[in-house]
């Protein structure tokens, strides 16, 4: 895995990977250049966790813009977290959900 930034302590996760403790917000950003851009510019400072949920409506964005980003080469997708949350909702069916967000991302 690239190196994550000096100021994110990492956590161990049960496979061994070390995932950055910190992420990156992605509340409220919904244009896809300022995505882009804001997801380009925490990776070139160092970030390697992308943080999001169901409920921000960005997901799909999300996933646009990391295509773009890793399609340009400097970065790989197995060198970036990306952590989602899922709230209960009642008449959800969370399988659903799990897999929208997977193809969203």
């Amino acid at each position: 895995m690239a190196t994550s930034a000096n100021f994110a302590p990492l956590v161990t996760l049960s496979d061994g990977n070390k995932m950055p403790m910190l992420g990156l917000g992605t509340w409220q950003t919904t244009n896809k250049k300022e995505m882009t851009d804001l997801l380009r510019n925490a990776f070139d400072l160092g970030y390697r966790h992308v943080d999001t949920a169901v409920l921000y409506g960005n997901e799909s964005l999300i996933g646009e813009s990391l295509r773009a980003i890793f399609s340009e080469g400097k970065y790989k997708r197995e060198d970036i977290f990306i952590v989602t949350k899922l709230f209960p909702i009642a008449g959800t069916d969370t399988l659903e959900t799990v897999k929208k967000s997977l193809q969203d991302l």
